[in-house]
């Protein structure tokens, strides 16, 4: 797929059944108790998927394996391990746990992450990436969705646990206050006793106040006001709104609001709710009238972004009864609600897929309930036995044949059981208006092995099924209607196991004559719009040359007969050629007297010809041309899946000539590089070493004859010469750069680039540089050219300062993350014009005069080429006058990859 895209349609060649079990697993995850269940059922789950040979699913500190893999457990589990299992607690998104398996050949990696936790892996060895690629955006999404469930679990356990942390305290509140009251009536001198356990309590709901997680607070009015049927209820929600403030709160709600104390103190509802005021007095009059209310709502921080919250809120009244403000607690969902929305995203993405395809599909727990179904489903449900169904509710509520019913159970016990079975299977109360399905039952099983559902998958094979019923009802005797599904069987069998198109005609008329006993018979297939040709034949050898006869081609357009057939798609009989009009009787066709012809019909479209041929006229009877009909339907699946075959078979072919092809140009065309190099080694030097010595020769012969200008000329040529000598070496050393093998060793740079300012030295000298070389790194690189890399950058660096007084060069590193490292050569000369940067890295791209600065424009391309080879970056920032900073960055290696 590209870009693991579902809109790819790559996704078409997914095996329904396996996105089945991938939905069903979504679900089915949700009944797992605990991870190592988990861990255990996605990696059976994911091995049934094709392309993976064997997988690894690592999630907190339960790892579980299906399959050999030759890795051992590596660095990154064993650290979750370590975490989950020593620190009892998951591991924080975004802080460095990686599989060390990835990037290894015929691995693949699948995080498990949440928007906070990092959970673990999918870890994969894949025998056939093909197949696996149509699969992987469908691992993805249950990989996603799989870190979502984990999330969900663990908020919610949280949320349970605080839930039940503050009823308890609750109820040992409730029950300490009564018993407190009691003593207040019983014993009136116990009075400064009581007093002390209140204060008692009262701290330790001020400590609870503070230190719950959720956020506390109390809004109370300033006078009590009554709500019931003698007050104008929107004329007291207008004092309620405006004269009721908060007058504690806690920590955590300061935070959830994003606000200080006093920011806090004192607002009222009207400040609450001045985004949306209507809402927020609709939601007052339902917690007035009930006296509480729970909720989950769209509200607002005091900066005016957006937050969802889950809050309980109670009444509090005085004696007489009035309301004299309320007490809260909420908490911040916000990212539980995006959780939430992603993974309804990713649902209805998988979701839409399984609703495309034409299969029935559903699952149920093992209580025969329904845990999911698509609306294919639905539909043949509603149209057999006039229900809607819904997910909780038993299939036995809506099945109510019991015939169907037995089968059902019968079928649905033995995947329960642990069986997988396809069979095919009817519905419906009469016989005359029943669908057949072929269907599958796949046990559903946890992390340990137990089933706890069955996926059902189903095919409407009414056609088919109604045809075989047609023919076996004609049959005179069970055994023969035994044997012909015998016979169909074992050629639906064979059929779907060969791939070679002339295998899979011969066994077509093997099989046809088990089902009829023809004298001759013969399978044409269509070329192009209107050519029959004979692909494969059997029993012509008693009447004619059967080499002869393989070469025979009909032309539709002038063979009345077969044009009918491929024209009406129906199939026809002819009790007597002879008396036929329009018959074509080819030589070596003699004998065939009863004719009968079958089309091949693939995709509504006639692909080829069953014909067969008697002796005899009148053989054929309407039961033969059923029986054939029914065989028909298996030959075009089984040619067209040899076709398809034969066509990935070309394309491999195509690819692998396509990569020798390519290969062999790009052979040519180093030779041809090869052969400019040396052409630029030798012929171009050959004039340069002349010019040079009849200057040489000119100079001495002349003398002291010579004036100075005509001095000045000759050493301008001879400069001149030297100088295009050493573009020449520059321009081979470029050439060679992108041919030569790289040696990767460790490269400690610190100590490179120490070496490369020590051997340049001599162009330092009467000169004051002040060098500042930070610690750098040690990488994984070719030594010889990473030095060549920085003889040119240190080498710009001096020669650019050449006009400071005091010259300042800095090296160090730029940025370092874990997939690279950047380093920096920064000098304070004459810098660069910013709009003119993109020339830098250029052949022959300078941008100073020559008569200022020396150099060839080589050395700053020959350095991009080097980083390039080594898959980093190169680019440079400058100012006029100011100085330039080049940068370039290198693959960061870990300490196990360094020798």
């Amino acid at each position: 797929m590209k870009k693991n895209s579902i809109e790819n349609k790559e996704w078409q060649k997914a095996d329904a059944r396996v996105l089945g079990q991938i939905l069903a697993a979504q679900n089915i995850e949700f009944a797992l108790p605990d991870t190592t269940r988990i861990a255990e059922f996605f990696a059976e789950t994911l091995l049934a998927i094709p392309g993976i040979a064997s997988c690894r699913v690592c999630i907190e500190n339960v790892i579980f394996q299906k399959g050999e893999m030759e890795n051992e457990l590596c660095a990154g589990c064993e650290t979750l391990q370590e975490i989950t299992a020593g620190q009892n607690e998951i591991r924080p998104r975004g802080m460095g746990i990686r599989c060390m398996l990835a990037g290894q050949a015929n691995m693949q990696i699948n995080t498990i992450d949440s928007c906070q936790h990092h959970f673990g892996f999918f870890v994969f060895r894949i025998d056939d990436p093909d197949a696996f690629n149509v699969y992987k955006p469908f691992i993805s999404n249950l990989s996603n969705y799989v870190a979502i469930s984990l999330e969900n679990r663990l908020q919610r356990d949280l949320l349970r646990k605080a839930r039940g942390e503050l009823e308890l305290r609750v109820a040992e509140r409730t029950e300490e206050l009564k018993r407190t009251n009691e003593d207040l009536i019983r014993e009136i001198a116990a009075h400064q006793q009581a007093e002390e356990s209140l204060r008692k309590s009262e701290e330790e709901l001020r400590a609870f106040f503070s230190q719950t997680i959720d956020g506390c607070f109390y809004m109370m009015l300033d006078e009590p006001v009554r709500w019931d049927e003698t007050v104008d209820k929107e004329r007291m929600l207008d004092y309620v709104f405006a004269h009721q403030h908060i007058t504690q709160i806690n920590d955590a709600m300061l935070a959830q609001y994003g606000a200080t104390r006093g920011q806090m103190m004192g607002l009222t509802p009207n400040d609450f709710f001045k985004h949306n005021l209507e809402h927020g007095r609709d939601l007052w009059r339902r917690f007035l009238d009930a006296g509480n209310i729970r909720l989950e709502s769209d509200e607002r921080k005091l900066d005016g972004t957006s937050m969802w919250i889950e809050g309980e809120y109670i009444a509090i009244h005085d004696r007489q009864g009035r309301i004299i403000g309320h007490f809260g607690i909420q908490r911040d969902i916000t990212k539980r609600k995006q959780m939430d929305e992603t993974r309804r995203e990713q649902y209805s993405t998988l979701h839409s897929i399984i609703e495309s395809t034409d299969a029935l599909i559903f699952s149920v727990d093992r209580e025969y309930r329904y845990t999911s179904f698509n609306s294919a489903h639905a539909a043949v449900m509603r149209a057999i036995y006039n229900v809607e169904i819904q997910l909780g509710h038993s299939l036995w509520d809506y099945m109510t044949n019991a015939e169907d019913r037995e089968k059902a159970k019968r079928n649905l016990d033995r995947a329960l059981a642990g069986e997988h079975l396809v069979e095919s299977a009817y519905s419906g109360e009469e016989k005359l208006s029943r669908l057949y399905f072929e269907v599958s039952h796949n046990p559903i099983a946890a992390g340990d092995g137990t089933v706890i559902g069955v996926a059902v998958f189903s095919h409407d094979i009414t056609e088919r099924k109604r045809a075989e019923e047609e023919i076996a009802r004609s049959l005179e005797a069970e055994k023969k209607a035994r044997e012909i599904a015998e016979i169909l069987r074992e050629a639906n069998e064979s059929l779907s196991r060969t791939l070679n198109l002339d295998d899979v005609l011969q066994n077509l008329l093997q099989y046809l004559n088990r089902l009829v006993p023809y004298d001759s018979a013969n399978v044409t297939l269509l070329e192009g719009d209107f050519q029959l040709r004979v692909a494969a034949l059997r029993g012509y050898e008693r009447w004619t040359d059967i080499d002869m006869t393989r070469k025979i081609t009909f032309d539709v357009r002038t063979a009345p007969v077969l044009k009918e057939v491929v024209a009406t798609q129906k199939s026809l009989i002819i009790a007597d050629t002879r008396d036929h009009p329009g018959w074509i009787r080819p030589a070596g066709a003699e004998h065939v007297i009863s004719w009968l012809g079958v089309p091949i019909i693939a995709g509504r479209q006639v692909i080829g010809l069953y014909s067969a041929d008697k002796t005899e006229p009148g053989f054929f009877t309407e039961e033969h041309r059923r029986l054939v009909e029914g065989l028909a339907g298996q030959a075009a699946v089984a040619i067209q899946n040899t076709r398809l075959h034969d066509q990935i078979k070309r394309a491999n072919v195509e690819l692998e000539q396509r990569v020798i092809d390519r290969t062999a140009q790009l052979e040519a065309a180093n030779k041809e590089l090869e052969a400019f190099a040396y052409s630029v080694s030798h012929d171009l030097r050959a004039p340069l070493r002349h010019i040079d010595g009849f200057v040489e020769l000119l100079q001495k012969n002349m003398g002291i004859s010579l004036d100075e200008k005509n001095r000045h000329y000759l050493d301008t040529i001879a400069d001149s010469a030297k100088k295009m000598g050493i573009l020449i070496d520059d321009l081979l050393s470029f050439s060679r750069m992108s041919r030569s093998e790289m040696v990767n060793t460790r490269v400690d740079l610190t100590e490179l680039a120490n070496e490369v300012i020590e051997e340049l030295k001599p162009e330092t000298e009467n000169r004051k540089i002040q060098w500042l070389i930070g610690t750098l790194p040690q990488v994984r690189a070719d030594r010889a050219m990473l030095r060549g890399v920085l003889v040119n950058l240190i080498s710009n660096a001096i020669k650019f300062t050449r006009p400071r007084s005091h010259a300042r060069i800095e090296i160090g590193v730029a940025q370092e993350s874990p997939t690279e490292i950047t380093i920096f050569i920064r000098d304070n000369g004459v810098g660069f014009d910013m709009n003119y940067a993109d020339k830098l890295f250029g052949v022959f791209q300078r941008l100073h005069r020559t008569e200022d600065f020396e150099g060839t424009g080589i050395g700053l391309a020959n350095v991009r080429r080097i980083i390039n080879r080594h898959g980093g970056r190169t680019w440079a920032e400058g100012e006029i006058d100011s100085g330039a900073t080049f940068y370039f960055s290198l693959p960061q290696s870990s300490e196990e990859e360094l020798p």
